[in-house]
């Protein structure tokens, strides 16, 4: 069975991959939660710069908890794209 046109173990392999990758990332940064499955995702849309404003103070607002290293994924298009390449250099 061919999955998003690659063969299911295929797949699977990428997957099993995949969650090591986030499980030592958590581990390294000492992140609560590195023996969990799941991964969390952070999304920030597009629409320009009342987008970017928007997206801002979400990450502004989660930075000030403490809360941005627990995301593993964060994807963005736009205006969001903005905030995103700010975070990006900020904690690499």
């Amino acid at each position: 069975v061919k999955l998003g046109g690659i063969e299911e173990d295929q797949a699977a392999a990428i997957n099993a991959a995949e969650r090591e990758a986030i499980q030592c990332r958590r581990a390294h940064y000492s992140l609560p939660g590195s023996d969990k499955d799941h991964a969390v995702a952070l999304a920030l849309s597009g629409g320009g710069i009342r987008s970017a404003t928007f997206a801002l103070g979400v990450v502004v607002a989660f930075a000030r908890r403490g809360l941005m290293p627990q995301f593993d994924y964060l994807s963005t298009v736009s205006g969001g794209g903005f905030i995103s390449t700010q975070q990006l250099a900020k904690y690499n």
